[in-house]
């Protein structure tokens, strides 16, 4: 846990190197003897750091071995003439205290340093000085007997003396900024590391620098209200946040003190602009008053942008917080009430009105009609807020609305992850729907329960047999178009439940006539086999197909109706599994980082965690492998332990891989249990690789490479037409151990199979290693490290030191060597067995000595160890007697400490790095 000692430490400073420069280059110049100017005005927001930069400023002048000074404006020294001044005039008589020319000498003199050097003066909170220090402090600064730095707060009333200094320039003006979000961010992390020693996860980092709003002091204290309440809390090592925002009082102070005295009419103002925003200001000017949103705008703490009749939005989020707190529940109730019965009556209203105005009328307890709730319910449900969805769409099916509530009442169960309350809802409302005659209703029905069937609780048969009844219902009157379209439905939602269970050459089947048939299709049903084909071609390694799928699915977002406009965030997420097949690692890694930044603020957790596994993925793929570790753990928690679908299976099993490669052994297997735990009896096809990757990288990590081997060419032949998967397994049995030569076949096979170029430079690897390719091997290392592989990249690397240092080329070895061990550092920890150790001055062992005194050091017996790797009881003697002659050890109790921590610190003799058959 953390202490107040450390939480109150003062943070290094941090986002200020440009404006720091500035500082030091003005210091520099004055204490030389240099003429103009003599100091510097900071002026920023309240907040923003400009005490802290003054701070540091003085300590650089000190070191420099200038005397230095500090002066705070208040405004109770401003009561008294020269008041701020009286600590550094000790010496003045009392009858000169009126005397403003014996202040400036008697604070010369104290200012004066004994080789008659000037002084460097810091004047805080210069606004606040009474007019009489304003004036001494320009007459200081204009004869020369001080060089000042001085803070002002923005939009402050500052004496004219204080504003002349950088007019007449005697001073230079620095503007100081509120720090952008990333910089935030890094400021909350140097935080809450310095304060525990540990890493806050990135969404919380991300949420919580959004609403200090750029502002150093509320970011502060935001995490230590967050410690105090408990809100942030470490989980699995990384500091959790669970979104509940209370205002302390000394986070209220600091807000308040930007507030100020707001008037009763300006504080219900700013409550309204929170409760609404962003508001029209037609809308807010019928519920408060003009004059009150014109003061607020002019004292910034609104704004009004220039769409249509003008938004209004809060200047910053603590803002509202803190309005809504001081004017109470009753005054939150009228404001409310007043709102929604504008908005219901504003022809301009817009779908995000309509939730409002619903959720707003059920809070306050009044009627609302139930085609209103429904509408509102659907509105929500494309938002991704499904909690709120699922409160609508409840009071919508209690008011009698009908099959299309009941949809969007199972739609949003499965966004909260209740997935049997969803089958339970549509189960019971199958007749009715079906029998609907409105065909969005009944297209929307099969779509939202098999999320439910197929996704949810992975019951794949059931999947197919609402399938069958939707496609084979009677069809009393129903047209041949209508009977056509529910065929071509069916057909697109089959698709899909083909490609979890991996039959690809199946999908392209059915899904061509609903391509070739848009029109009959209708939009949801192509924009399905759109993304059926996209994700198929690409586990096929044909990327240029797929990526025509993306660009039609993003075309029917930007132009189609709002039933597919979720095209887009699917298409997008396609783009990065087909950037992964590709290997192009940089460009995935960009689009995948966007698209988290981009749902970090959906009220969906399960969007948000699927966000965080898609950039995990790729980071982990990338090499940013202690990156990818708190990213996946953020995806993890965001899926939640109730939740039985494939996705958590799938974030478990990449947060395994990282655990394993970054050595925490015992991490990672408690993972990959619960991997198995989650895992259905028959699993997702997409998933399979990467399950079977953190079980061999696991069995690795804990020094069995026997079984890891065999568990990734296993993996390979399960895959079945996953063809980049199957590639990517094959090369992994080689990356724990195998000999490339007993892959090589297979994998040229799939590189002639395919046009994936990931596929080939795996094939590529695995046939140079075979054949000693050193040349070679070194051109896939900057090739993978170009498309920002970078592990993959040092493995490449390091394989092309062994060969050449194998064939006697020592100085090219070395150079690849040093190549190697760069690109590692870039990896975060990772190490494989492919890498090159980190001391090569270890005495070599061979893989299977490792693994026998490996499983010796754990404390197993001969005749255990036997069992395990399959080997005679005299061949553990003979590998334990070499392993104890080779580390300098007499005793298995030795072994411990003397073997590799992780994988990466295995040697292997040259000879075995290339020969070894894995077997």
């Amino acid at each position: 846990m953390t202490s107040s000692g450390n939480l109150g430490d003062e943070l290094p400073l941090l986002a200020r190197d440009e404006e720091f420069r500035v500082l030091r280059r003005v210091l520099d110049q004055g204490l030389s003897g240099a003429r103009r100017p003599y100091g510097v005005v900071m002026v920023a927001g309240a907040g923003v750091g400009k005490s802290r930069l003054l701070r540091e400023a003085l300590q650089y002048a000190g070191a420099q071995g200038a005397p230095t000074a500090l002066v705070i404006g208040t405004g109770a020294a401003a009561s008294s003439p020269y008041g701020a001044f009286a600590h550094l005039a000790t010496g003045l008589p009392p009858d000169d205290h009126d005397a403003a020319y014996a202040w400036y000498l008697a604070l010369a003199e104290s200012l004066r340093a004994s080789d008659g050097r000037p002084a460097v003066l810091g004047v805080d909170d210069a606004h606040l000085l009474d007019d009489g220090s304003a004036d001494l402090l320009l007459h200081l600064t204009a004869s020369g007997a001080a060089n000042v730095l001085v803070t002002v707060r923005r939009g402050a009333d500052a004496p004219d003396s204080i504003t002349t200094l950088w007019k007449d320039e005697w001073a230079l003006r620095l503007d100081l900024q509120t720090f952008s979000l990333s910089e935030t961010e890094k400021f909350i992390e140097t935080q809450v590391h310095q304060a525990t020693g540990g890493e806050i996860e990135a969404r919380a980092c991300i949420r919580l620098a959004q609403i200090s709003g750029g502002n150093a002091l509320f970011a502060r204290e935001l995490v230590l209200n967050a410690f105090d309440s408990g809100s942030l809390r470490p989980v699995d090592g990384v500091w959790r946040w669970d979104g509940t925002l209370e205002i302390a009082p000394r986070l209220a102070d600091a807000v308040a003190l930007r507030l100020g005295e707001l008037d009763e009419g300006a504080l219900d103002a700013l409550a309204l602009v929170a409760l609404g925003e962003p508001i029209g200001v037609p809308v807010a000017v019928q519920v408060a008053s003009e004059s009150a949103l014109t003061a607020l705008e002019r004292r910034g703490l609104v704004t009004v942008d220039d769409v249509g009749d003008g938004q209004c939005r809060l200047a910053h989020p603590l803002y509202g917080e803190v309005a809504l707190d001081r004017v109470g529940s009753v005054c939150r109730r009228r404001l409310r009430r007043e709102l929604a019965d504008v908005l219901a009556r504003d022809p301009q209203r817009t779908e995000q009105d309509l939730v409002r105005v619903a959720r707003w009328r059920l809070e306050l307890g009044e009627p609302v009609a139930a085609e209103m709730l429904a509408g509102a319910a659907q509105v929500a449900n494309r938002s991704f807020d499904h909690r709120l969805a699922r409160h609508l769409a409840r009071a919508a099916v209690d008011s009698g609305a009908g099959p299309a509530a009941a949809v969007s009442m199972a739609e949003a169960a499965n966004g909260c992850r209740e997935f049997d309350e969803a089958e339970q809802v549509l189960a019971a409302a199958e007749e009715a729907i079906l029998r609907t005659e409105d065909d969005h209703v009944k297209h929307a029905y099969v779509a939202v329960r098999l999320t439910a069937l197929q996704r949810g609780l992975g019951r794949f048969a059931d999947s197919h047999a609402v399938l069958d009844r939707f496609e084979h219902m009677p069809a009393d009157g129903e047209d041949t178009a209508s009977l056509r379209r529910r065929g071509l439905t069916a057909a697109a939602h089959r698709s899909q439940l083909l490609l979890d269970e991996g039959r690809l050459a199946e999908l392209l089947v059915i899904t061509g006539p609903v391509l070739r048939e848009p029109d009959a299709a209708g939009p949801l049903a192509t924009l399905t086999a759109l993304a059926s084909e996209a994700e198929a071609y690409a586990y096929l390694g044909d990327t240029v197909v797929a990526r025509k799928r993306h660009d039609q699915m993003l075309e029917m977002a930007r132009t189609g109706s709002p039933e597919v406009r979720s095209g887009g965030s699917w298409a997008t997420s396609l783009q990065v599994l087909t950037l992964i097949v590709e290997g192009r690692l940089v460009e995935a890694n960009a689009l995948a980082t966007l698209m988290r930044d981009y749902t970090v603020n959906i009220p969906d957790p399960t969007v948000r965690a699927l966000a965080a596994l898609v950039l995990g993925s790729v980071q982990l793929k990338a090499g940013a492998v202690a990156t990818a570790r708190r990213t996946l753990l953020d995806a993890v928690s965001g899926f939640g332990e109730s939740e039985i679908s494939e996705q958590p299976v799938w974030a478990s099993a990449l947060l395994a891989q990282a655990q394993a490669l970054l050595g925490n052994t015992e991490s990672a297997r408690v993972t990959l249990d619960k991997v198995h735990d989650l895992q259905r009896p028959t699993p997702v096809s997409r998933t399979v690789a990467d399950v079977v990757t953190a079980q061999a990288l696991v069995e690795f990590a804990e020094g069995d490479s026997c079984r890891a081997v065999q568990t990734a060419l296993s993996g390979a032949d399960a895959v079945g037409e996953l063809t980049v998967h199957r590639a990517r397994l094959l090369h992994l049995a080689v990356r724990v151990g195998a000999a490339a030569g007993s892959v090589r076949v297979e994998l040229e096979r799939l590189a002639d199979q395919t046009p994936c170029r990931a596929v080939l430079r795996r094939a590529r690897q695995v046939t140079a290693l075979a054949t000693g390719d050193g040349p070679g091997l070194a051109q896939l290392a900057e090739e993978y490290a170009e498309a920002g592989s970078l592990l993959l990249a040092a493995e490449s690397a390091a394989q092309a030191a062994r060969v050449h240092a194998h064939a006697g080329a020592h100085t090219l070895a070395a150079r690849l060597a040093s190549r190697s061990q760069s690109l590692a550092k870039r990896c975060e920890g990772a190490r494989t067995l492919t890498m090159l150790p980190r001391d090569d001055t270890r005495p070599a062992l061979s893989r299977r000595e490792h693994d026998v005194a490996r499983l010796a050091a754990d404390g197993l017996s001969n005749t255990e160890i036997s069992e395990r790797l399959t080997l005679s009881v005299r061949t553990v003697e003979s590998h334990l007697h070499h392993a104890f002659t080779k580390l300098g050890v007499t005793r298995r109790s030795q072994l411990a400490g003397n073997l590799a921590q992780d994988p990466g610190q295995i040697q292997y003799s040259s000879t075995e790095a290339l020969t070894s058959s894995g077997s």
